[in-house]
This record gives C-alpha cells, sequence and structure tokens, in this order.
C-alpha cells in the first residue's frame, strides 16, 4: 500500500491557508460539511488542529457526492469551489469592518477562536449568472420589446371607412386595416340615398371622439305591410340608424316605429329613410332623418341628438325628399323638400331647430289631413307645376334637391323628363334669401327648348316668350298664420312699396 504522507495543522489559520480559503469558510465547512478537524481538550480556550492526509480525503469525497462541486488540483495545495458548469467563481476580496470579523461560538462546542487569528473577510458579491441564461434573458426582453414595437406600429388605427360583407359590418384604417367588426343578427344591406351618404363620421356628444354612424335597411323576412312594395316576395325594407364608437362598441341604435293618423286611418312601418344630414347641436352634433311610408305618402322628419332622444320634427302628407340646415340672424333651421299630396305640389317647409313638432298644413275634410294637433312649420311654401310637367302628363311634382350658398338657397323641381329620349329632366329653380325671402323663380334651358320644339309641332299655341311660366314666381303660395296662403312678394317689390 502506498503510504499517505500528511503534516499536522495547529491552527484555524493554517487550516484555512491550506485550503485556500478564509478562516470563516473553514469553520462553517466543519459545522456544516464535516471537515476533520479536532480540538484540544482542556481549557478555557480549546485549540483545533487537522491533518492534511484526513482534509485531502474528505475533499476527494465532497468531489463525488455534493451539490456544491469542489476541484482538487494536482498538488493538493491550492483548491477552489466551482459551480455545476465547472467554471470557477471569481471572488473579489474586500477589508471587513472590525465587527464583522467577530464569529458567534460554535453551538455544542467550547472553542473559541483568538480574534488576532482572523484576518480581514473578504466581501462577496452575487455569483454571476451563466452566461446562457444571461443571453436568454435578453432575447426575452429583445423579442417583448421588437413585438411592441411591431404592434404599435402595424395595430389598426382610427376607422375612416366601413364596408358591409353579410351581416357582418367591418371597419377599416387608412392603411386598410381591419379595426374592428360587427355581426347584425339578420341580414342587412347599406341605405343608399341619392345625395346623401350611408356612413357619416361626427363627435356628436361634442367629447372629442368621434362616433360612426351606418345607415342601413334591415330586410325584413316573411312581413306581411298592408300594401305590399313590389320587392322579393315576403321582403320589405326596415330601415335603422346604428351609432358606434370608433372602437367598435354599439353605443345606440334608432329603429323609426311611429304610428301616423290621417282622417281616421292608421299608417305604420315598415319606413325607409329617405334622407339623413348634421347640424350644429351645442358642441356637438344632431342627427336629421327623413322617413318615408313603404307604400303611401305619409312621411315624417326627426331630429336625434345625445341630449334629448329623439323628437319629432315634422308629419308631412307627401314625400320628405331632401334635408339641408342653414343659419340666419334669428337662428339655425332646417329645411325640408318634397311634395305636398294634398295639392300635388312640390313643398318647402322651414322647420326652427328647436321648435315644437309641427305638420302639414291640409285643406279640412281631405284624407290627407294629420289627425295630431301641431301647427304649421315656421315657414311652409307650395311651389307650382309648370305648364310642360302637366302636358307630359306626370303624376308627382317633386322638390327634389337643396342647394345652399352663404348668402341664398335654391330648391330644385322636377318638371318632367325630355320626351327626345336623352335622359334630361327638366328643371325649376326657386331662389331664397337665407330669411326665407323668395327672390326668383325660372325653368332651366331643357325646358324652354322643348317648349319651343312643341310650339312647332303645335302642341303649344303661345311662343316661349309670352309663356305663363315666365311669371312662375308669382304663382308660389306660402302659408301664413293670421292671413292663411298669400303670394310672397320679392324683397325688391315689398321694398318699393
Amino acid at each position: 500500500m502506498k503510504e499517505v504522507s500528511s503534516r499536522r495543522l495547529d491552527s484555524w489559520k493554517e487550516i484555512a491557508d491550506y485550503l485556500d480559503r478564509d478562516i470563516r469558510t473553514v469553520i462553517r465547512w466543519e459545522k456544516t460539511k464535516e471537515l476533520p478537524v479536532h480540538r484540544v481538550p482542556g481549557g478555557q480556550r480549546q485549540s483545533v488542529f487537522a491533518y492534511t492526509a484526513e482534509i485531502d480525503g474528505w475533499l476527494h469525497g465532497r468531489a463525488l457526492d455534493s451539490q456544491e462541486e469542489v476541484a482538487v488540483p494536482e498538488n493538493g495545495s491550492r483548491i477552489g469551489t466551482s459551480g455545476s458548469n465547472g467554471k470557477s467563481l471569481q471572488i473579489a476580496p474586500a477589508t471587513a469592518s472590525a465587527d464583522s470579523r467577530h464569529l458567534p461560538e460554535a453551538a455544542g462546542a467550547a472553542a473559541e477562536i483568538p480574534q488576532e487569528a482572523i484576518p480581514a473577510l473578504p466581501a462577496l458579491r452575487p455569483a454571476a449568472k451563466a452566461p446562457w441564461v444571461t443571453a436568454a434573458i435578453i432575447a426575452v426582453l429583445a423579442a417583448l420589446v421588437a413585438g411592441a414595437g411591431w404592434w404599435l406600429a402595424h395595430r389598426p388605427g382610427a376607422p375612416v371607412r366601413v364596408s358591409l360583407a353579410g351581416k357582418r359590418l367591418i371597419a377599416w384604417d387608412n392603411q386598410n386595416q381591419a379595426a374592428w367588426q360587427y355581426e347584425f343578427p339578420q341580414p342587412v344591406e347599406l341605405r343608399r340615398v341619392p345625395g346623401s351618404d350611408s356612413v357619416l363620421f361626427a363627435d356628436l356628444s361634442g367629447d372629442g371622439s368621434r362616433e360612426i354612424l351606418v345607415l342601413l335597411d334591415l330586410i325584413l323576412e316573411n312581413a306581411t305591410p298592408t300594401h305590399p312594395l313590389p320587392l322579393e316576395p315576403g321582403k320589405f325594407p326596415q330601415s335603422a340608424l346604428y351609432c358606434f364608437s370608433e372602437n367598435g362598441r354599439l353605443l345606440w341604435k334608432y329603429q323609426p316605429d311611429l304610428k301616423l293618423s290621417f282622417a281616421g286611418h292608421s299608417f305604420e312601418g315598415p319606413w325607409h329613410t329617405t334622407d339623413m344630414i348634421l347640424t350644429p347641436a351645442g358642441r356637438g352634433r344632431a342627427v336629421w332623418m327623413s322617413f318615408g311610408h313603404h307604400t303611401w305618402w305619409p312621411n315624417y322628419v326627426v331630429r336625434l341628438d345625445a341630449l334629448r332622444g329623439s323628437t319629432l320634427a315634422l308629419v308631412n302628407s307627401g314625400a320628405v325628399l331632401t334635408l339641408g340646415y342653414l343659419k340666419n340672424t334669428t337662428g339655425g333651421y332646417v329645411l325640408a323638400a318634397g311634395m305636398n299630396n294634398g295639392y300635388n305640389s312640390a313643398m318647402l317647409a322651414v322647420l326652427g331647430e328647436n321648435a315644437a313638432p309641427a305638420a302639414s298644413p291640409q285643406e279640412p275634410n281631405t284624407p290627407y289631413l294629420y289627425d295630431g294637433t301641431h301647427d304649421p312649420p315656421y315657414r311652409y311654401f307650395l311651389l307650382p307645376r309648370s305648364e310642360l310637367f302637366q302636358l307630359g302628363g306626370n303624376s308627382f311634382h317633386l322638390a327634389t334637391s337643396l342647394v345652399i350658398e352663404p348668402d341664398r338657397f335654391q330648391v330644385h323641381t322636377f318638371e318632367g323628363r325630355d320626351p327626345n329620349g336623352n335622359g334630361r329632366y327638366l328643371e325649376g329653380f326657386y331662389e331664397f334669401t337665407k330669411d326665407f325671402d323668395l327672390v326668383s323663380a325660372s325653368l332651366g334651358d331643357a325646358y324652354w327648348e322643348l317648349h319651343r320644339q312643341m310650339e312647332k309641332q303645335g302642341k303649344i299655341h303661345h311662343a316661349a316668350a309670352q309663356c305663363p311660366d315666365r311669371l312662375m314666381a308669382k304663382r308660389v303660395l306660402e302659408l301664413l298664420p293670421d292671413f292663411g296662403w298669400v303670394t310672397p312678394k320679392p324683397p325688391a317689390e315689398r321694398a318699393a312699396n
């Protein structure tokens, strides 16, 4: 057997020097890891000693079964602890305070360490993480930052348009990214209103955020209205206005459901939208809508806003085809133009934006007289039918559009179709000041061209220059509460009188 040489180490300092550790560490190893240390019995302060052979054997044993691996150098004189990856942990020495050099007496042992034998303790710093752990953390953080950057760069912006795909409404931003979707419970179609948009973006409540108004026709399956339209069997449109927030939350929905009575006869929906506009309302906006009966002539106008909800503004015995808004020195007004069936004439109603509900004026004992108690509107005009309109056998004399300018506005009327097959319409033009004074009434060039053609054909027996339609302004009628129907005088004529 090979003889193992050994020498005696006679103090904690010599033992620590042999192990290349500080005194505190070897004391801890003796208590927790069974480092072979002996004590000399007797005396108040026991001395300690150890044998290098026993320590070397202890080191080899610890290297085989310990969570803390201990490396044994070939010369058996210097060692270092290492982590599980086998790399030595570097400890930077630092000067300890005087208090830190005092160690408590070991439990169950009478030995006391001479203070002068304890060197300054090295200050420990946290063990460095393994490089792959640090790299992984950096990679994860980089991925999170990159992902957040990508999301911020590619997240959908505020909607600028919407589209309809079946029952699904999709809002799109200006990069053509889908911002949100909403699915309706039944078949719907965008309501197409001539001269108006089916979708409006506006700050209705005045809080700085936009709402999205979507005008739809709900397709009523297997509906049985009293007077069916020439549509697909069993399908009838019912208008509805949906209001969404910019993030796609449904804020409210308006579906017209009024039941109107004229001369004892009731009319109820489905109702379809004929026009929709926005008007100022405090810091926000109000929505004005006109609705027509699915078959017959009753129409009505409502105002919708965030504060007052829905308010009836006008009941009209005839179609309301177009709405407009203007403001003059006395306030804001909504213009409603279309037809009065009781007079078979185009009409213009002027509604105060905050006025009580109104009804069109009608002759008594006629089917067009509304059974409600509403007064006539602020102003109400009847615009006369032209000669060619009557000769052409046309049925409905309509005000079809409004043109509002800074200091005046025009009402355009339908006066028939050009019979020459070129698709042209014959139009009348009525001009008013913003205070609703009639300025002029005239007919378009196509009208007079057809008039002269019909003169040559012998269908008209007077020249265009002598046509009574040259004096259409004198046939306009306006309802005055105290005087009934009167012919309004142009401002210049009133000033001369």
